[in-house]
């Protein structure tokens, strides 16, 4: 099973192409079934494509449906691979090239869930540039592997988004000393409490390592969710945006390189002193309920 070029394929929006390949794989397993599950999918791509072309749903619809599609697809495939794994030990997942030698580039990287929300009827963040600063950082980076973003984040959407087991989590967004700010369906502002995060993080406290909280008021969150045992940056106030993207781009450029994320945090940091220095005093990161002292 060539797991890598399906994952390829799907992230690379060939879903017609990944889902016959998922397909054939999961007509050689037995004890699983996923035929249903990848026609429904094939199904919602189809009915996607055609009214993106008709311009019957709004781009921002759409996008959130291809997300969603992408998610489930690759839910769908790390199942798949698991069970080929168990019944196929002595393929170790390889890829039909004849090697017998798996390839072990992505296995030791660490992966990242980019999330972010801006709701029509909240105030307009630059969360794409962002976004997009951190994909070019990370793009063909030994050390990081960037995962399909939530640009229009639902609670749905992030319950979905970490099953595909990220060791760093990044959300950037509007933020509340409640909660943070997520969107509902309808691209509006939905409160996403502090309880609801810590429920949320704790059903994946074994893989996820940092989570990095790049919106206002975040502080409170951070201390809560940091109880769980992660590495958690948040903000104790209201940050700009043109900071929290150059504070966000300083960390990527430490992580990149292979810095543990007290290095990486004295790199955004740097940044934040020398670019805007009245927002430089916000960041803290938690661990295990406590503020360390890297400021």
């Amino acid at each position: 099973m060539d797991e890598e070029r399906i994952r390829n394929l799907i992230t690379n929006g060939n879903i017609p192409k990944a889902i016959q390949l998922m397909n054939e794989v999961d007509n050689q397993l037995t004890d699983i079934n996923h035929s249903n599950t990848l026609t429904l999918l094939s199904s919602r791509n189809s009915r996607l494509n055609t009214n993106r072309s008709l311009g019957i749903i709004s781009n921002d619809e759409a996008d959130r449906e291809s997300n969603r599609i992408t998610l489930a697809l690759l839910s769908v495939l790390n199942e798949l691979a698991a069970e080929y794994t168990r019944q196929h030990p002595e393929s170790d997942n390889s890829s039909d090239n004849g090697s017998s030698t798996p390839s072990s580039d992505n296995k030791d990287k660490q992966k990242i869930i980019f999330l972010s929300a801006n709701p029509t009827d909240s105030g307009r963040l630059q969360t794409d540039r962002e976004y997009r600063l951190i994909k070019n950082r990370v793009k063909g980076n030994q050390h990081l592997e960037l995962l399909s973003p939530e640009l229009a984040m639902t609670v749905e959407d992030l319950i979905i988004a970490m099953n595909q087991r990220p060791s760093i989590v990044h959300y950037a967004g509007h933020g509340e000393t409640k909660g943070i700010l997520i969107a509902t369906d309808h691209n509006k502002t939905q409160l996403m409490p502090t309880r609801a995060l810590r429920r949320l993080f704790n059903q994946h406290k074994e893989y996820v390592k940092i989570i990095i909280l790049n919106s206002c008021y975040s502080e409170e969150q951070a201390k809560v969710i940091s109880e769980l045992g992660m590495h958690v940056v948040g903000m104790n106030a209201p940050v700009g945006d043109m900071a929290a993207i150059d504070f966000a781009q300083g960390l990527y450029i430490g992580l990149t390189e292979g810095k543990d994320l007290d290095k990486a945090f004295d790199d955004a940091m740097v940044i934040l002193d020398t670019k805007h220095s009245r927002f430089a005093h916000l960041p803290k990161v938690w661990k295990d309920g406590n503020c360390l002292d890297w400021n």
